[in-house]
């Protein structure tokens, strides 16, 4: 439920394929308003649409901004990261497939992930089993092992969202943080490769 997240997601799609058998990439949840409990006032809504245009003219990602002509909505960000989470444990390949899906589902649609039923189309499209993904779902292993996400960002110092980190024997080094193209990234990660000091 992070704009600049599904802004960026053609991009890491694009850099996953160019890096394939070359970097393993790992999707860490950053947490970005778990629990939600923001008013869903005119000015919140208006906040909102901002960065969604921004990012929409930034990076060409649809938007669908009738969200803000519901009269209540709570922007939890909890549920689809545990969500996310599931999948990675049931069919760790396609996590990143799930992860863009939740996004369009969201930001394209319009649904809203913070109950079970939200995910079950993008199940059945990607093939994960919806019985095993909704016993998951209310548990409160998923939830702490989300918690367990969320501080990991933390502890990795990442403070915005999106952001790119590449992890070396040398130790982690910034790539992106917030919107940039798959060239960018590409450009920065080879650099770091190549560089033996």
């Amino acid at each position: 439920m992070c704009s600049w997240c599904w802004g960026i997601t053609p991009s890491l799609q694009a850099l996953k394929a160019h890096f394939a058998g070359t970097l393993d990439f790992e999707l860490v949840m950053g947490g970005l308003r778990p629990g939600g409990g923001d008013p869903w006032t005119t000015q919140f809504k208006e906040m909102l649409r901002g960065h969604w245009q921004h990012v929409q003219q930034a990076s060409g990602q649809p938007f669908n901004y009738g969200l803000f002509d519901i009269d209540q909505f709570n922007y939890d960000t909890e549920p689809p990261a545990r969500a996310v989470r599931i999948v990675r444990d049931l069919v760790p390949e396609k996590e990143f497939d799930f992860y863009e899906a939740v996004q369009r589902r969201f930001f394209v649609d319009n649904e809203d992930p913070g109950e079970a039923q939200f995910y079950q189309p993008i199940c059945t499209e990607l093939g994960v089993s919806y019985a095993d993904f909704s016993n998951h779902f209310p548990s409160d292993t998923y939830k702490k092992l989300v918690r367990e996400d969320f501080y990991k960002s933390q502890m990795l110092g990442i403070r915005g969202f999106p952001t790119v980190v590449l992890q070396t024997e040398k130790g982690m080094s910034l790539v992106a943080q917030g919107y940039a193209t798959q060239e960018v990234m590409q450009g920065r990660i080879e650099e770091r490769l190549e560089n033996k000091d």
